[in-house]
């Protein structure tokens, strides 16, 4: 009997040493598109690995399972949570940035197009960074802006449209307001 009893205690230290609970605090949890969220389960469970994730106001996912998949299950979903941090930061710089520059497309009719938030934060990363141009698709068009030149060319129809960069700043230093600002 004392044998089977040492021999039932090793079995549960050797599970537990194989055998852990981990969890991942991150406020960026309770923000995660369904969609990650989903792929997350799905490697779970391919991995036998429980997940279960508290959303507001825990913020946490807590992992358990066999001591390799848990952590290499932890690594993804940091890695994850670090991509999304990223990008809604991006998303932030973006929209600080159209307060201090607008790039701006001569249209079909010579009026000046603003480039959405995100073209427009990507379009001054490029300049900043001093590329000689810069290339962005939309849908299946593909466009080439040249900084030297300030022209972009659409590559469907090989042709050409000026653009323009607006230091917005400056341009209120020196006496112009936004026409929203003007009753």
């Amino acid at each position: 009997i004392a044998s089977v009893e040492k021999a039932e205690k090793k079995l549960f230290e050797l599970i537990d040493e194989q055998f852990i609970t981990d969890e991942i605090d991150d406020p960026n949890v309770d923000k995660l598109p369904l969609s990650d969220l989903k792929k997350l389960q799905e490697k779970s469970q391919k991995m036998e690995v429980e997940m279960e994730v508290c959303r507001a106001p825990l913020n946490c996912i807590r992992l358990k399972g066999d001591v390799a998949e848990v952590r290499q299950l932890k690594i993804d979903i940091l890695q994850i949570l670090s991509s999304f941090e990223k990008h809604e930061g991006q998303q932030r710089e973006a929209q600080h940035l159209k307060k201090i520059v607008q790039w701006k497309r001569q249209s079909s009719q010579d009026s000046l197009e603003d480039y959405d938030v995100q073209q427009n934060y990507e379009i001054e990363q490029a300049h900043s960074d001093g590329w000689p141009t810069y290339t962005y698709q939309t849908s299946s068009e593909y466009y080439t802006i040249d900084f030297q030149k300030l022209e972009e060319t659409d590559h469907s129809s090989n042709t050409t449209c000026k653009v323009l960069r607006v230091d917005l700043e400056k341009q209120y230093r020196e006496g112009d307001l936004p026409r929203s600002w003007v009753s």
